[in-house]
Formats: C-alpha cells, sequence, structure tokens
C-alpha cells in the first residue's frame, strides 16, 4: 500500500480502508453531466468510457472514493467508477423528511440502498449510490478519536486540515428538535458525564454532533466533495459495476502490475464487457493506481474477482492467482443495529437521524 506523493491535507480524511494497487490517464473536456448542474462530467453511458485511459482509476464513489477522486484531479486524469446513480434530485437521499425510506425500498439492481443478510442472519444494508452510505445512513458527523490517529500513524496536522476540508462542505450544527432533546436529558440524567455541548470532537460523555443535513433538511453526500475537483480532469461513470482488476507482466520474472478494469452496465440484464485502462504519465517512471474504494464489502470481494487472496478459496471457484494473500476477504464483523421505540403513542411521528450521542 502507498499514497501518491501529490496528495493534499484532505486526502487524510477517510478513517476507512481503502487499496491502492500500482496503475494510469487521459485528459478529457467532455460536456457536463445531466441533473444535477455538476462541475465535472457524469455519465451512465459505458461506451463513452470504454478503451479510454487515465492516470488515476478510483472504483466505488462513496465516502472514501469521492473525496479521493476529487483532490486527485487537481494534477491527474480521474475515472470514478460507481455502481448505482446519482443522488441529485432523489428525495429518498436528499430530503430529510424521507430518513430511513430508502432502507425500505430496496431492489435487486437500481435502488440506492442494497439489503443483504450476513451468513449468521443479521439483516443489512450498503450504499448503491454516488455518495455511498452517506447517501443512506444517518447522517451523524464526528471526528475520530486522536489515540486512533496516532495509532494509524497519520500526520496529525495533515487530519486537521482535512475534517476541517469536509465540515466546510458537508457538515452542519443541527437544531434539535423535541425529541432529540428528550434524548439529550435521557443521557444526562442517566449519569452520560460530562456534557459536552455541541462538539465534533470524539469525547466521552454526552455530546451534540455534526449533521450532514443542512438548516433546510437537505442532506449533503460525499457526493457534493467532488465539486472541489478539475472539471478538466475528472470523470464520473455511474451504474456500471466493476468486475475484476486487469493485470499485465511487468516486464519482469513472475511480477505483475494493475494495468486497468473490466466492467459492465449495472442493470442485471447486460454482461457485455468493457474496459478502460492506466496510461503511464508522459516523462514519469511512475504509473497511476486503481483504487479500490468500494467498502468493506467491495474492495475485498475485487481483489478475490481479480486473482488477489487465499490461493485455496481462489482455486475452488477457477479464479488463477496472481498474488496468495490469506487474509482477503476473512475476518468481516458488524454490529447490529437495535431499534428501541421510546414513544408508545407514536401517530404519525416520522423517525429522525442522530444528533444526541
Amino acid at each position: 500500500m502507498k499514497f501518491p506523493d501529490t496528495f493534499h491535507s484532505h486526502e487524510l480524511l477517510i478513517a476507512f480502508s481503502f487499496f491502492l494497487l500500482t496503475l494510469p490517464l487521459f485528459s478529457s473536456s467532455l460536456p457536463e453531466g445531466k441533473g444535477k448542474e455538476v462541475p465535472y462530467y457524469m455519465t451512465s453511458d459505458v461506451k463513452e468510457v470504454a478503451g479510454k485511459s487515465f492516470d488515476y482509476i478510483v472504483v466505488g464513489g462513496g465516502t472514501t472514493g469521492c473525496p479521493l477522486a476529487a483532490t486527485l484531479s487537481d494534477n491527474f486524469s480521474v475515472l470514478l467508477v460507481e455502481r448505482g446513480g446519482s443522488p441529485f434530485g432523489n428525495p429518498l437521499v436528499t430530503d430529510k423528511r424521507f430518513f430511513g425510506f430508502s432502507l425500505l425500498q430496496t431492489d435487486e439492481y437500481t435502488s440506492v440502498a442494497q439489503s443483504f443478510i450476513s451468513t449468521d442472519g443479521v439483516q443489512n444494508h450498503r450504499g448503491r449510490v454516488l455518495g455511498g452510505s452517506s447517501a443512506i445512513n444517518g447522517g451523524f458527523y464526528s471526528r475520530a478519536r486522536e489515540d486512533f490517529v496516532k495509532k494509524a500513524g497519520w500526520d496529525e496536522e495533515l487530519v486537521k486540515k482535512a475534517y476541517e476540508w469536509v465540515e466546510s462542505k458537508v457538515v452542519f450544527p443541527p437544531e434539535l428538535t423535541p425529541w432529540q432533546s428528550v434524548v439529550e436529558f435521557g443521557l444526562l440524567e442517566a449519569g452520560i458525564l460530562p456534557y459536552n455541548g455541541y462538539s465534533l470532537e470524539h469525547i466521552e460523555g454526552t455530546k451534540i454532533g455534526g449533521t450532514a443535513f443542512d438548516q433546510c433538511g437537505k442532506r449533503h453526500t460525499s457526493a457534493d466533495l467532488l465539486e472541489a475537483g478539475n472539471p478538466k480532469n475528472l470523470v464520473v461513470l455511474l451504474n456500471a459495476t466493476v468486475n475484476n482488476i486487469i493485470f499485465s507482466n511487468n516486464g519482469k520474472a513472475n511480477e505483475s502490475r494493475a494495468h486497468g478494469i473490466r466492467f459492465i452496465k449495472s442493470d442485471g440484464s447486460s454482461n457485455h464487457m468493457h474496459e478502460a485502462y492506466l496510461n503511464k504519465p508522459g516523462n514519469s517512471s511512475t504509473w497511476g493506481d486503481v483504487i479500490l474504494s468500494a467498502g468493506a464489502l467491495g474492495s475485498p470481494q475485487l481483489l478475490l474477482l481479480s486473482g488477489i487472496g487465499p490461493h485455496d478459496h481462489l482455486k475452488d471457484l477457477n479464479i488463477p492467482t496472481i498474488v496468495d494473500l490469506q487474509e482477503v476477504g476473512e475476518g468481516m464483523q458488524d454490529n447490529p443495529c437495535i431499534a428501541k421505540l421510546v414513544d408508545t403513542m407514536p401517530q404519525k411521528r416520522l423517525p429522525e437521524p442522530p444528533e444526541v450521542v
């Protein structure tokens, strides 16, 4: 794993895992995407991207992929591939009144939330839309613990600047509703102290955190961070599912490097495969990367489909082994959500995103 030398401070915003595989890009000045007026090119036509080359290919347009693609586009051509559609103009994503409704309206290919059940029977959801799970979750924002940042070995000053960059674009102080105030007083009465008021820090006690919903009740997702990208260098491909990474021989014995990706339309009916490639930037001795930011489930899945993982497991699936890496796809754990109804007469009360913790 490595970080490109050209990263700016806000690339370190991520408290999420993503995988870097060495790979390159073309500069594009294509027309604007449809729907919301976005300052970059956004398309669902796989043929517009097929066969093209980029400096960086980012797989997964979620909480990590969007800011990463935006910052890389400052100096490089970037293709961002998202298996879902656009969040812009979708009230199930943007309207606070419909918080939680997207989890109730799921289908196999097009819904913004994908429902699945774990092997031990726990039902869950993951985002399938530009913005990823930031488009379907509670919209609650908090910074990571300081000791977490230190343990990760990140530059603390750069992390601070990354937080500030994100917070300036998609984070807002909430206005507590009567029910949120009930939660606040209930926690304090139960002795969850000290009372910290409004704070974005990860601290003990009770606090009011940041929210991704603005004062007009509109949700802001990581897709909004793409607006900070260089429109001449950034291409966003929606409704496209990446099948695997293309590897080629690096000119050395038994050594391969990522060369591109294979992808199909995310409509469930098309199996026609398309490819996009990496370029070697001019006058450079290095290549760009294919970056997997497809989430805790999607990234290891793509590594396995690409031949990176336990040899015996890949052999059982008839996938040629590129790298025998035993830990890939193993040890996934999650905490199931437990909902508690505290109003004995809810009447027509709608669910509310969390603001007090």
